[in-house]
């Protein structure tokens, strides 16, 4: 009897954690990534710190240099969309070539004429969604990433400028007798992650810089964008 009893307190608490982190994803996505952001940010604020940079300026050249990456990598790919742009009518030729070898294949195979395959496929088009559908359910996108972005940016700032605090607050929840347990814990959770999440993003850098090479050697157009991407 106990033993079912603690089965379903746990199924209980299972279920309540899965419904939370559900409806409160909207707020949770960007705070994940806003902690893993800003683990990437604590040894450069800890420098400028012991230099005598208040916390609240080392918080906010992080988020700084945060904003500049970001909007230097979207006006990146900006300018490859551009140049992908400019190559769209040689790609709708080829496309429009491999079409209708596309279209001979299937009327040699199945012996529909291109006439019945348009039809099919004007009817496939008019039970999906309307142009207008789509155009709303793009723009609705578009904010929510906005939204999730700024709310990325200020996260980080407040998880910066308050590191002390919640660190503090961790070792308050625990128990009097592991408090300097878990503050060696912590430290060294934090040194850990700041470290792979250093290492992670130069890692990044470099492959996008090996890809770009690579893909610009072997010919390929738009080869940032692709490297990028």
């Amino acid at each position: 009897m106990r033993k079912t009893t603690t089965n379903l307190k746990v199924l209980l608490i299972f279920t309540l954690i899965v419904c939370i982190l559900l409806y409160a994803k909207s707020v949770l996505a960007p705070l994940a990534i806003a902690a893993i952001l800003a683990m990437l940010f604590v040894g450069l604020s800890k420098k400028l710190e012991k230099r005598g940079w208040p916390r609240w300026a080392t918080a906010l050249l992080s988020v700084g240099i945060l904003f500049a990456s970001t909007t230097g990598l979207l006006l990146l790919l900006s300018w490859q969309m551009q140049s992908f742009a400019s190559n769209i009518d040689s790609m709708k030729e080829n496309i429009l070539q491999l079409i209708a070898r596309l279209q001979n294949w299937i009327d040699a195979q199945f012996g529909l004429d291109q006439e019945q395959q348009k039809s099919l496929a004007k009817e496939q088009v008019a039970t999906g969604k309307s142009n207008s559908g789509m155009a709303s359910s793009f723009a609705s996108g578009f904010f929510s990433l906005l939204v999730d972005m700024i709310l990325v940016f200020v996260y980080t700032y407040l998880l910066l400028f308050y590191r002390t605090r919640i660190k503090k607050f961790l070792i308050r929840v625990s128990a009097p007798n592991d408090q300097e347990q878990a503050l060696e814990i912590a430290h060294r959770s934090t040194e850990v992650a700041t470290s792979y999440m250093s290492g992670l993003a130069k890692m990044i850098v470099v492959l996008w810089l090996l890809y770009g090479s690579a893909f610009s050697l072997i010919g390929v157009e738009n080869a940032l964008f692709f490297a990028v991407l």
